[in-house]
Formats: structure tokens, C-alpha cells, sequence
């Protein structure tokens, strides 16, 4: 059976990714959140502890998203 984990590799490049799109956001909040939802927080705990609604963290989530699909896909 193959194991499609990413190797240790591909999780370096990842985060190297990742870290190059956080230094772009150019927003100290949107970073915070990031990173938040990054360490496993719920969209509900980023709102409370940055005092977001909901729905901004959503929409701003998902405008790094697609910030981070559009990079890595050149």
C-alpha cells in the first residue's frame, strides 16, 4: 500500500510557501489569523480572540486561499 503523506521535504517547501504568502499580507491581523487557522483553531475562536465576525474571518480565509493557489500554481 502506498503512503501518500508528504515527506519531510515536501512539508519544508510547503512552509516555506506558506511563510512567503504571510510575509506578502501585509496586515498584522490577517497574519494572526492565518496562523491561528494554521495551528488548528476554529473559525469561531479566530473570530472571538481577534474580535472578527465570523464571516470576515471566512472571507478573509478564503481571499488567502485562493492568494496561495494562485501562487503556487505558478
Amino acid at each position: 500500500m502506498a503512503d501518500d503523506a508528504p515527506g519531510p521535504e515536501d512539508l519544508a517547501l510547503a512552509k516555506l510557501e506558506i511563510e512567503a504568502l504571510l510575509d506578502h499580507l501585509n496586515s498584522p491581523l490577517m497574519t494572526e489569523v492565518v496562523r491561528m487557522r494554521l495551528d488548528q483553531y476554529s473559525i469561531k475562536q479566530i473570530s472571538e480572540r481577534v474580535g472578527m465576525a465570523i464571516r470576515t474571518v471566512e472571507r478573509n480565509l478564503s481571499a488567502v486561499r485562493e492568494a496561495y493557489l494562485e501562487c503556487a500554481c505558478v
